[in-house]
């Protein structure tokens, strides 16, 4: 097995972060939002000194990173909001919603949280396609996968995620009663 150095990881690392980002912000044309969204999953990677094993263990870590940041820049969006700040800034600002949606999306962090239990390669594929913005085939190769098997699991996470989210509705329209 031939061994690579930090510089060569940290390129291509770079090079898949950015293609992420690319996707993930497709149709916001302003290059500087998907470049610092790049840097801060850079910087976040490498503060927690990876063991990268091969390509598919650094697109993996790439995917996840991508899922953590959207998921606390909406975080702290929707406390500042709730504080009375809720001023646009972020680099996805102009490509999300509402709060509800935002919201839900902090609904949906929690629902794959407690998917990693029942599924970990369904928690992957969901942050492969969602967060990261690679298609079924794409996904398919990274994972050694049929892209039936990659369908599959995306409708279950679907099902999964969609049962959740509805269960939490009722959960909360139960209480405002």
């Amino acid at each position: 097995m031939e061994t690579v150095g930090f510089s060569e990881v940290n390129d291509v690392l770079y090079g898949e972060l950015k293609q992420c980002a690319r996707r993930l912000l497709k149709g916001n044309h302003q290059a500087f939002f998907t470049t610092e969204l790049v840097h801060e999953a850079m910087a976040k990677i490498i503060k927690s000194d990876p063991c990268i094993n091969d390509k598919r263990h650094l697109v993996l870590m790439a995917a996840k990173t991508m899922r953590w940041i959207v998921v606390e820049e909406i975080r702290a969006k929707v406390a500042k909001k709730r504080e009375g700040g809720n001023r646009l800034t972020h680099w996805y600002d102009e490509r999300i919603g509402n709060w509800a949606e935002l919201e839900n999306i902090i609904h949906i962090d929690r629902v794959l949280n407690q998917l990693q239990s029942v599924s970990e390669r369904s928690v992957n594929i969901i942050e492969l396609y969602y967060f990261s913005g690679y298609s079924q085939k794409e996904i398919a190769d990274i994972l050694s996968l049929s892209i039936p098997t990659i369908q599959r699991d995306l409708k279950f996470s679907r099902d999964f995620l969609m049962a959740s989210i509805r269960s939490i509705e009722n959960e909360n329209s139960a209480i405002s009663y």
